[in-house]
């Protein structure tokens, strides 16, 4: 099983590696002006909340499929 693990970690390194260049582009924002920086924000966590989800309904996937091997 090391193959399913290297994914979740990858994709978790993704996730975080996002989240560090979103972070960064905010406080770009910041300097340039807070209106546009509120609108991508707005943007941005609803796909960041639907990436966690994708990820939570995958791992329950694996976590289903691996129950079902046991029977």
């Amino acid at each position: 099983m090391p193959g399913g693990k290297s994914i979740s970690v990858s994709s978790q390194l993704f996730v975080v590696r996002g989240l560090l260049i979103v972070g960064f582009i905010s406080m770009l924002m910041v300097s340039a002006g807070g209106e546009l920086y509120l609108f991508i924000i707005s943007r941005i966590i609803p796909v960041v909340i639907n990436i966690f989800r994708l990820l939570d309904f995958l791992k329950g996937k694996k976590m289903v499929r691996n129950s079902l091997k046991l029977l």
